[in-house]
Order: structure tokens, then sequence, then C-alpha cells
């Protein structure tokens, strides 16, 4: 019982550290004119906006292996499987986000909010499994 309790502990404090460095990002993009269905105008590239929220989640995540250069998660399985599962949480969860700010009446896009997630999450993960030391 008390593996299980660390078990859900362990994957709640990397998936609540993943939210925390995604919201300054998502925040930004919400004062941002991108348009997953159509480029031109004064709008970003989809494209480029993708690739620099993979770059930015990358970087964020090598610069976290020096502050907490050891994995927080013990378990070498959920790590893997974290490797899957956050970038389409943290996708679902901002695509939420971006519907309930639709039906307030702000302009947002929540597809797009889901892929600039799922970039910059996959970035992040995928950074820390290769570069955090494992105990």
């Amino acid at each position: 019982m008390e593996e299980l309790l660390i078990l859900i502990l362990q994957g709640a404090i990397e998936f609540l550290f993943e939210l925390f460095g995604y919201l300054p990002w998502d925040f930004w993009w919400y004062a941002q004119p991108i348009d997953s269905k159509k480029e031109g105008g004064d709008n970003f590239s989809f494209g480029w906006v993708l690739f620099f929220s993979v770059m930015v989640g990358m970087s964020l995540g090598y610069f976290s292996t020096f502050i907490f250069p050891n994995v927080i998660i013990k378990f070498a399985w959920l790590r893997i499987a974290l490797l899957f599962i956050s970038p389409v949480v943290s996708g679902c969860i901002a695509r939420v986000m971006a519907k309930r700010r639709e039906i307030k009446g702000y302009i947002c896009d929540p597809d797009a909010h889901f892929w600039l997630s799922f970039c910059f999450s996959m970035g992040l993960v995928w950074i820390r499994f290769v570069y955090a030391h494992r105990v």
C-alpha cells in the first residue's frame, strides 16, 4: 500500500512540475493571435510556433536538471509511461482551458493550445528523461 501511495505522489509531483512550467507559456500564447487552421497576415506560422514550443520545453527541461538533478520518479516503467502519457494529458488540459476561455468570449483556438501544450510537454519530458540522473 505504501508503494502505491509513493507511486501516486511521484507521478503527481512530476505532472505538477510540468504543469507549472507550462502555465507561463500558455498565458503568453493566450494573448497571441495563433490560428492553426490558416496561416498568413499577422498570425504566426503554426509550424514555427510548435517548433518554438518544443524548444522552450526542451530548454526548461534541461535547466530543470540543474535544480533537480535526480529523477523524481524512481520507477523506471512509470518514467517510460510518462514519456507518452504526459504530453497527451497536458494537451487535453490545455484544450479544456482554451475551451473555457472560448465559452467566456475570448478568441482562442483550443486545438492550437492542445498542440502547443503537447509539444512543450514532449520537449520537457524527453529531455528530463535523457539527462536526469538515476539514483
